[in-house]
């Protein structure tokens, strides 16, 4: 049988105004998978093999995670419609032999596809990416997508927890043949880095120098901290962590600091004062 447990560490919230606005360090949950790592993200005992760690922000419409592979996930499809979701994958981590499936390889009838997922080769009709660190993708709601072994991935995502299993390499987990092929993209689409105008939320990848500092003005927006040390809203920040902010708040970097930004769509706005590298 595929174990799956769940463990959610407590950790007090930090907040703390600032010009007006405020930051609060999202609290993780730690989620164990028979797929995940024990060689990567720091997490607790109970949590090994660590697959996921999840910070949930209702608020901003998103759940941001940190997601790490020794195996193949399950080939999945989100809905287009109710319980819609898109999501983002940043690639921290790709070890030897890593590879991610996205979208067909060719068009393909639903009758095809839904052969294939019966008879184990599904996988041959999905693009195989081997991606790098620094890689990231746009997975628009219903394409066919799937993680594969030896990667680390931030994933930024709609906040719904809906998700049709196409394929599971055989673990005894159910599958939704047909909620996953009504909701299937059968074209080839490109490969896409971000999200465009007309995607749900909006991202902006920045770097700070030690001692750089910028201003996080959107009205509410969801900060990953991919590495660095520094301060949000006086408050200190660590790699690993998620950050809740209703700007403006001042973000610090004591040591060299990479940082994602993710904006509902609605709350899109810019960075300001800022000492930024490409």
């Amino acid at each position: 049988m595929l174990i799956e447990t769940c463990l959610e560490r407590e950790e007090p919230a930090d907040t703390a105004p600032e010009a007006g606005g405020w930051a609060e360090r999202l609290t993780p949950r730690y989620v164990a998978k028979s797929w995940g790592r024990r060689d990567g993200l720091p997490a607790p005992d109970e949590a090994q093999p660590l697959g996921e760690m999840i910070f949930e922000a209702p608020d901003a419409g998103l759940t941001i995670k940190w997601l790490q592979t020794s195996k193949p996930l399950s080939v999945q499809v989100h809905p287009q419609g109710p319980g819609r979701k898109h999501e983002w994958w940043h690639v921290t981590e790709a070890l030897p032999g890593a590879y991610l499936d996205l979208g067909l390889e060719a068009p393909a009838s639903r009758q095809a596809i839904a052969q294939a997922a019966r008879d184990g080769t599904l996988p041959s009709l999905l693009r195989r990416i081997r991606p790098r660190a620094g890689d990231s993708f746009y997975i628009r709601a219903g394409t066919i997508h799937a993680l594969g072994p030896g990667l680390t991935v931030l994933e930024v995502q709609e906040h719904s927890d809906v998700t049709y299993r196409l394929f599971d390499y055989g673990r005894p987990r159910e599958l939704h043949l047909a909620q996953a092929l009504f909701e299937a993209r059968t074209e080839v689409e490109p490969v896409e880095a971000l999200p465009g105008a007309g995607a749900p939320f909006a991202l902006s990848q920045f770097a700070l120098n030690p001692g750089g500092q910028v201003v996080l003005v959107p009205e509410r927006a969801c900060l990953a901290v991919l590495s660095g040390e520094g301060t949000i809203a006086g408050r200190p920040f660590a790699a690993n962590q998620c950050w809740l902010t209703h700007g403006p708040v001042a973000l610090h970097a004591d040591t060299p600091a990479r940082l994602v930004l993710a904006e509902p769509r609605s709350a899109r706005s810019t960075l300001a004062e800022g000492d930024l590298l490409p």
